[in-house]
């Protein structure tokens, strides 16, 4: 059995967020012995951690992105693909305001 494999824009996408989250995670640490140490510094650890933080779920979309679009390039290569029209609610009148 095969596995699917990422292809490389979901890839790279997906080793960014996993270096994100590390960052995350490095700065939890150093604001946690911050604290210890009594220092301020603490402050500056938990702003950049959620930074890192935002940066990782902004990674983490961008790997849920780039899979839709891989089975959408997929589907147009099989030929299942097709453009389907917007449904119209059946009362246009109440809609016209």
């Amino acid at each position: 059995m095969g596995r699917d494999r990422l292809s490389e824009r979901a890839g790279d996408a997906a080793a960014l967020t996993v270096v994100f989250f590390a960052l995350v995670v490095v700065a939890a640490m150093v604001a946690y012995m911050a604290v210890l140490a009594g220092s301020w510094l603490w402050i500056v650890a938990l702003l950049v951690g959620a930074l890192f933080l935002l940066a990782c779920g902004w990674s983490a979309l961008e790997v849920v992105i780039a899979r839709q679009m891989d089975r959408e390039r997929a589907a147009r290569a099989r030929g299942d693909y097709a453009l389907r029209p917007i449904e119209r609610p059946a009362d246009r009148r109440r809609w016209r305001r």
